[in-house]
């Protein structure tokens, strides 16, 4: 989990998973539920490791995230005022991130107690873990080269000059490397 001065930043780029805690500012009757929601958060990144990455506003820059929010993704956030707070779950960091792509979904935690948070958290979890198992699954495998294409790769045809040399397979397969 980061504790993040930005939203903008490159979280893990292993991350299959992005969750955002997403708030306009701190309020005092909103720590302890703050609190219990980046608890639960905590227990998430524990749990899928690399595999998400998990990103709450540091409480001394939640007013320049706010900022940073509005000046770089106006739509996204206008969409989520009244709605706060909530948490953004996407593929992709927010910096890379378009709403167009539909790619994401938001749970607004507004008006909810620590209960309904934790439960919230759960279906963050079983999203996470169903998004993460799905591109596990249909990985592209890497190719099983057969033991003489191997062995043919692994020849080395150089003709040398004197300090120099010229790597023949490299010259007979063009710009390939």
């Amino acid at each position: 989990m980061w504790v993040t001065q930005t939203y903008l930043g490159n979280p893990d780029s292993d991350a299959k998973i992005f969750v955002y805690y997403m708030f306009e500012n701190y309020v005092d009757d909103q720590n302890v539920f703050t609190n219990r929601v980046q608890r639960g958060l905590e227990d998430l990144g524990q749990e899928f490791g690399n595999q998400a990455s998990l990103l709450m506003p540091n409480p001394r820059f939640a007013a320049s995230i706010s900022s940073e929010m509005l000046s770089s993704m106006s739509v996204l956030w206008q969409s989520m005022q009244g709605k706060l707070p909530g948490l953004l779950l996407t593929t992709k960091p927010l910096s890379d991130f378009d709403p167009q792509d539909g790619e994401y979904h938001y749970f607004t935690l507004k008006d909810e107690d620590i209960a309904q948070a934790v439960a919230v958290i759960s279906q963050v979890r079983r999203i996470a873990y169903e998004h993460i198992s799905w591109n596990f699954t249909n990985a592209d495998e890497a190719p099983n080269l057969g033991l003489i294409k191997r062995f043919v790769d692994s020849i080395e045809l150089k003709l040398q000059f004197g300090m120099g040399a010229i790597d023949l397979k490299k010259l007979f397969r063009g710009n390939r490397m």
